[in-house]
């Protein structure tokens, strides 16, 4: 049984090659899903974006942290709400950086819902003064 599951796998491969190749052309917005998410399949992958408050100026904006320089400044990508597919991407320095206790699914919720459940965001947030 286990001898014809592995030999399952490499067509499950191919078929899930070609499902990807037919959905980046029909539906839009999956390359963007795609490229964002990447292949989340664990937890550890999910930390490549870490959701943060920072500080802008007399704001917090919420974000992903995406990428940190040598110099100190961190990439961090601003979705836009209702749809976080659209937003920006701002540099800022780390110490304007909160992380919070919220996963990537939720902070994408609150953006679809207008800030709307933010107070999960809002309690967890550390040392945002």
């Amino acid at each position: 049984m286990l001898a014809g599951t592995l030999a399952l796998q490499p067509l499950g491969g191919e078929v899930n090659k070609k499902l990807d190749a037919v959905l980046l052309q029909l539906v839009p917005g999956y390359a963007w899903v795609k490229g964002i998410t990447g292949d989340i399949h664990d937890d550890d992958d999910e930390d490549a974006l870490k959701p943060v408050l920072v500080r802008l100026d007399d704001q917090f904006q919420l974000g992903l942290e995406v990428d940190r320089a040598a110099d100190g400044l961190v990439a961090v990508y601003l979705p836009g709400s209702p749809d976080p597919r659209s937003g920006a991407v701002s540099y800022v320095t780390a110490d304007r950086i909160r992380p919070v206790d919220s996963g990537f699914k939720a902070v994408m919720k609150i953006c679809k819902n207008r800030g709307r459940g933010s107070e999960v965001v809002l309690l967890s947030r550390s040392g945002v003064s």
